[in-house]
């Protein structure tokens, strides 16, 4: 919920500047936007106590009419949760930035090379011919079919359900995808970002005061 609330009042362009220059002004927006889901009865009422397992119950069992998650969650669904749901873009808060196809995605990781391997002329080569094959249209086809995630290249990913395909087709469309805002901030920041939700949506502490503590947060965090 933070990251998506986030992107989708500040943008791209104010979710990547993170807090160490100020507080983006829309950042509150994306706070504040939580707290009116919360007056709306978006969540559940032990939403501060559950963990994301029952979350994914509640959403399984018809208790809960949507759930953020990623990619992989549509593997523990059954067949008949898989068919009946598709994929959308968190929706742009009013008055913020966000466009409403501003996604939060990437895979964090991918095939690295050491620069001894590179330096070695009787390992360069080959090497480098096993990374092309890699992160070929046609590995990644078949990365993307084993598990599910989005593909890296224009490929046709075959055999997955169709609200996996829905997802592909949400960031083939995207006007942008970005990196979480947990790389954008310390780990220990967002975890005060993340710990201020609660506060906020019932009312003990305003989206400025949480903002304001997470920047002190990162202030120190960065000396």
């Amino acid at each position: 919920m933070v990251e998506h609330a986030i992107l989708a009042a500040a943008g791209p362009e104010g979710q990547k500047k993170g807090l160490i220059d100020g507080i983006d002004p829309n950042w509150e927006k994306g706070y504040a936007a939580l707290k009116e889901l919360h007056e709306l009865g978006a969540f559940p009422k032990d939403a501060a106590t559950i963990d994301l397992g029952m979350a994914g119950n509640y959403y399984s069992e018809g208790l809960a009419a949507m759930i953020l998650e990623g990619s992989w969650a549509i593997g523990g669904w059954s067949d008949d949760v898989k068919n009946n749901s598709t994929v959308i873009p968190f929706p742009a808060i009013p008055g913020g930035a966000g466009s409403g196809n501003d996604i939060v995605g990437g895979f964090g990781t991918g095939f690295y090379l050491s620069k001894a391997t590179y330096d070695n002329a009787d390992k360069k080569d080959i090497t480098i011919e096993l990374l092309k094959h890699l992160t070929s249209p046609a590995s990644i086809q078949k990365i993307a079919t084993a598990n599910g995630g989005t593909p890296a290249a224009e490929v046709e990913v075959t055999g997955l359900p169709q609200v996996a395909l829905d997802g592909f087709a949400m960031a083939a469309k995207a006007a942008s995808i970005n990196s979480p805002v947990d790389s954008k901030v310390s780990q220990e920041t967002f975890s005060n970002l993340r710990a201020s939700v609660q506060p906020v949506v019932t009312g003990s502490k305003t989206p400025a005061q949480a903002l304001e503590e997470a920047k002190k947060v990162e202030d120190a965090n960065k000396k």
